[in-house]
This record gives C-alpha cells, structure tokens and sequence, in this order.
C-alpha cells in the first residue's frame, strides 16, 4: 500500500513466527504502527483486506476488523504484494481506488 519502489511504504503482515503469530501493519523503513496477536496455520487459506483512506487504516483477518491504525508519512504511491520465506498462493487479489 502506497509503496514507492518497495523502498517505502505499508505492511500488513501476517506472521507465523513473531510473538507465536501476529497479524501487523508496519510501515517501512520498518516502523510497527500496530499489531495484534492471531493464531496461524501454515496450511490454511486467509483473507487479508486493508481499507486505507487518508492516513486511516482498518485491517481485516477472514472478515473480522482486527485493528485501526493510522500515520501519515506517505500519502500516494502504488500496490505491491510479497511472501517471505516460504510458498504462498494469491487468489482474487484487487486494488480499488475510491
């Protein structure tokens, strides 16, 4: 979200390992702007959604809001998506700008 080169930008991610599980919005150069600890299955399938309006973010697990955040330090740029250390599968995958 609102990334300019992968340098900088937005993370919402969800992490097996860190504190057992977390589900997290971060903004890069890495900041955690919030977290909120889930468990997660490495063989099941998630929905993840982020509604990102101004500098306000709500963050979406399987349909459920998990947490509000907000921060203002990037205001355009474009989408990106990425896995690490590990096979992941994207299915469905939409931007919309409002």
């Amino acid at each position: 979200m609102n990334t300019t080169g992968g340098v900088t930008g937005y993370d919402l991610i969800l992490d097996s390992v860190d504190r057992g599980g977390v589900l997290k919005l971060a903004k890069r150069p890495y900041s955690e702007i919030k977290s909120d600890p889930v468990t997660v299955s490495l063989d099941k399938v998630y929905n993840l959604k982020v509604e990102a309006v101004g500098g306000s973010f709500n963050c979406y697990l399987d349909g459920v809001l998990m947490f509000t955040g907000s921060d203002s330090t990037y205001h355009s740029g474009q989408f990106g998506i990425f896995g690490f250390n590990g096979t992941l599968q994207f299915d469905n995958l939409r931007a919309v700008a409002q």
